[in-house]
């Protein structure tokens, strides 16, 4: 059996609306809209991979030209 890989680490609402610097009824907004960042539902628990929200953080990145 190989070994699995290191889980990311799972932050919870209010965690993920502190990093992103933003609210938790904002951020279950965008749930709602099916626009934020990827999430895990634990049975009514909503819960956010590091690593997407690292990966939606990344994806909203604007380049500006000079």
């Amino acid at each position: 059996m190989t070994p699995s890989p290191t889980p990311t680490p799972l932050l919870n609402a209010k965690q993920t609306a502190a990093w992103l610097a933003t609210s938790e009824a904002a951020l279950s907004q965008l749930r709602y809209r099916h626009e934020g960042p990827a999430y895990v539902r634990l049975g009514r628990a909503v819960r956010y991979r590091q690593a997407d929200v690292e990966d939606f953080i990344t994806a909203a990145i604007v380049r500006t030209s000079r």
